[in-house]
């Protein structure tokens, strides 16, 4: 389905407001210089069937001097501005209370109303003018992230290999490992969830990454522990794309990048037990475009695909799948960029780490195999 908005820039919102106020000035006026005859003619209504409040004929002049004709006022009810319509209130609160009611979806009888979901026609105005994109701060996170839904038959899209790669000398590192969100940590073991401000847990893992890599598989590999996740959490995905960017030139031949994180929200640590020891289990997040330009996420996506089945194949159990989510997180920066959670916040830091001893020989297997 798609949908389509209408953005309100400030200057326009606050014409309106001024317009509306003005009706409301203009309306009180001709109620205080028609209150005498009004009042007359309450005298002599009917008790069985009381007088509108509001008077057609006045609503008439008012909107004629407004420059307002009948087919205008329709296009303004079809806009979305509040309906006025006719009713017989409970109790004579006159023109004012009325517009108020209608205008603000506001009862001024009663206070709580002040405080319930906002105002039908300015605070719809200046809803929309918040989500606009010279308001809007935008910033990925896969805590808020949604999920698009990727079809099954969607076809694979190979990735093409890079001509640099089939030389015999690589400049720098083949793996490259860092963390976006440093704080982040597993409870089990620090009794807390997050460290703010320091390398914690995913961190540890990802040492451990580096070290299986280089020590027991020759394999080369630079990894950053730049924190990006403090002062401000918001701009953590900023922060790891300049640091990214700098590894990548050091390293133009980088094969496999890898960003270290855990998972939350779960009611238990999500655990495996393989070769007789307790592991943390692994999920895999993919980037795409939904959000933000990303033209070649896919590549990124079969990545992902091919490390997640040799983990089924190597260590069943150990593997959660792969997911597609609508942020980015820096993928765009190299083909075979992947984000891992490792654990969640329940797991023990000791699984995280034999956890990594498994991806280690995971991705030994799809770098040698190539």
């Amino acid at each position: 389905m798609i949908k389509f908005y209408i953005r309100w820039s400030p200057r326009a919102i606050a014409k309106i407001k001024t317009i509306l106020l003005l009706l409301v000035l203009i309306l009180l006026a001709a109620s205080i210089i028609n209150a005498p005859a009004k009042e007359a003619r309450l005298q002599e209504a009917s008790p069985v069937e009381p007088e509108r409040d509001i008077d057609v004929s006045l609503l008439k002049e008012v909107m004629y001097l407004l420059g307002i004709d009948n087919q205008t006022f329709k296009n303004i009810l079809v806009a979305g501005l509040p309906p006025v319509y006719w009713m017989q209130p409970a109790q004579q609160d006159g023109l004012l209370v009325a517009m108020v009611e209608t205008v603000f979806d506001v009862n001024p009888r009663n206070p709580r109303s002040f405080f319930g979901q906002g105002m039908t026609a300015v605070g719809a105005m200046e809803a929309l003018a918040a989500v606009s994109m010279e308001s809007y701060p935008l910033f990925e996170d896969e805590a808020i992230v949604e999920t698009p839904d990727i079809p099954l038959e969607e076809p694979e899209v190979p990735i093409e290999n890079d001509p640099r790669q089939d030389q015999a000398v690589f400049q720098g590192a083949e793996v490259i490992i860092f963390n976006t969100h440093n704080a982040e940590t597993y409870s089990a073991t620090d009794g807390v969830s997050k460290l703010e401000g320091e390398n914690a847990g995913v961190v540890k893992a990802a040492a451990q990454l580096e070290k299986v890599l280089r020590d027991k598989y020759g394999i080369s590999v630079v990894r950053s522990e730049t924190i990006h996740d403090y002062p401000k959490f918001e701009e953590s995905y900023t922060n790891s794309a300049l640091t990214l960017e700098k590894l990548l030139q050091d390293n133009p031949h980088a094969r496999v990048v890898i960003d270290v994180h855990r998972d939350a929200g779960h009611a238990k640590p999500l655990t495996s037990t393989i070769n007789g020891r307790k592991c943390a289990r692994i999920r895999l997040i993919v980037g795409s475009d939904a959000r933000l330009p990303h033209p070649e996420w896919m590549k990124n996506r079969e990545f992902a695909r091919q490390v997640t089945e040799k983990m089924d194949e190597l260590y069943p159990g150990l593997s959660l799948g792969y997911r597609v989510q609508s942020g980015r997180y820096n993928q765009h920066l190299h083909p075979r960029t992947i984000l891992i959670e490792v654990g969640n916040d329940l797991n023990s830091l000791q699984e995280a780490l034999n956890a990594m001893d498994l991806f280690g020989e995971v991705l030994k297997e799809l770098l040698r195999s190539e």
